[in-house]
């Protein structure tokens, strides 16, 4: 007993861990279209009732907290019909959208269970702040059309000296070969 009591603590301690990746973690059952949350932002968690289906909350969300821009993706992405086809052959699932108020987020289906057929049947949904992977991949992409402009003018210098001393090389040869002859 005690033994277990020790591996439970552990799970436990780990999945508490592991949860504090993402600033929202919520539990949906596809077979029942139960919603359950198990942490989320205050202002997040003031929106749900929890007697909402699964399918009202993540068709409603992408309304309140998505950017325009990002909508119909988030929206197709949060589609609970066609999330065990989609899961049929992976673990997890995630898009990477803007958020209203937390800038660069990272939404993730991860199975829980599958029923005897193997379709997901429940998933753990959570989101992922990704800030500041996004402004460091920016900065390397900024870098790097830096550089890469940096390199084709040197090389758009390069052809132009070597096409101007070949044209000063060539007036002083030609009349030297000429004369020459």
């Amino acid at each position: 007993e005690r033994q277990n009591a020790r591996k439970l603590a552990l799970r436990s301690d780990i999945i508490t861990s592991l949860s504090k990746i993402y600033f929202c973690n919520y539990y949906v059952n596809l077979e029942t279209d139960q919603f359950l949350e198990l942490d989320a932002t205050p202002e997040i968690h003031a929106v749900w009732r929890q007697d909402w289906p699964a399918s009202r909350i993540l068709a409603e969300s992408p309304k309140l907290f998505v950017a325009p821009r990002y909508v119909q993706e988030f929206s197709r992405f949060a589609y609970l019909k066609t999330l065990p086809v989609r899961l049929e052959h992976r673990h997890n699932l995630a898009l990477e959208y803007v958020s209203r108020k937390y800038g660069w987020c990272r939404a993730h289906f991860i199975v829980v269970a599958r029923d005897i057929q193997g379709r997901a049947s429940q998933v753990l949904f959570a989101i992922q702040d990704i800030n500041g992977e996004k402004e460091r991949e920016l900065k390397n992409l900024q870098l790097l059309q830096q550089t890469a402009a940096a390199a084709e003018r040197a090389n758009r210098v390069k052809s132009d000296f070597l096409a101007r001393m070949s044209h000063d090389m060539r007036t002083p040869l030609t009349t030297i070969i000429g004369l020459s002859d």
